[in-house]
């Protein structure tokens, strides 16, 4: 067990099943909080270190839903290149946006409609953190985190995930969350994976404070903008 720069106590356990079949390389990932708290929408994604990622072979988008005047999920993780669709669920008209880097996008999606963008269109990024909001409901607020691997998922509520990447090798975990008080939201971990591997993160300080996604005019005399 040892103590990350960032602020995580990491313990690993590994075990190596022979058969004459296949054994694929899996990460079980476990992340709680100081107190010992599963964490669950936790994002975890490892990057390969002896090579290239694997393109991207998703071809069904990602979907974000405009939901009660929110972002659903508030977080969305996706491989660059791959297709993400903004559905409006809401009775009103929304104006989707983001400001971030490489990753500008602005439209409009009347009730019932949905506009499709392809995730990191733009130059790439060691890691794209693409903040959104909407132009006529201020208060609402997300996340997508657009990755150069397609080794990605987030965390169950029982703080856990499991991982299966293509071969055995040196990988780099990491942990984020937009909340997570570290250098770019993340914690980072480089390891050799073989066979099936228990990967456990502790928080050493607490998330940052969900910002609240609700506000006090609601402008629906905007349904038509």
């Amino acid at each position: 067990m040892g103590k990350l720069k960032q602020g995580v106590t990491v313990a690993v356990f590994s075990s190596t099943v022979l058969s004459t079949a296949v054994v694929a390389e899996q990460l079980t990932v476990s992340v709680t909080a100081a107190q010992g708290k599963a964490l669950a929408d936790m994002v975890v994604f490892a990057e390969p270190l002896d090579g290239p990622a694997p393109a991207s072979q998703l071809t069904a988008p990602l979907l974000i839903a405009q939901k009660g005047k929110a972002f659903a999920p508030y977080i969305s993780v996706i491989q660059r290149d791959a297709p993400v669709r903004f559905v409006n669920q809401d009775g009103i008209t929304h104006h989707i946006y983001s400001i971030s880097a490489n990753n500008r996008f602005s439209f409009r999606i009347a009730a019932g409609k949905s506009q499709q963008i392809i995730a990191g269109a733009g130059e790439k990024d060691e890691l794209a953190t693409v903040a959104m909001g909407c132009n006529i409901h201020d208060w609402m607020s997300g996340y997508m985190l657009v990755l150069d691997t397609p080794y990605y998922a987030k965390t169950d509520n029982q703080g856990q995930v499991t991982l299966t990447v293509a071969q055995p090798g040196r990988y780099r975990l990491n942990i984020w969350h937009p909340q997570l008080q570290t250098p770019d939201h993340r914690m980072r971990q480089e390891l050799s994976v073989t066979g099936k591997m228990n990967i456990s993160f502790q928080l050493a300080d607490p998330l940052a404070a969900l910002p609240e996604q609700t506000g006090e005019d609601d402008f629906e005399f905007l349904e038509d903008y």
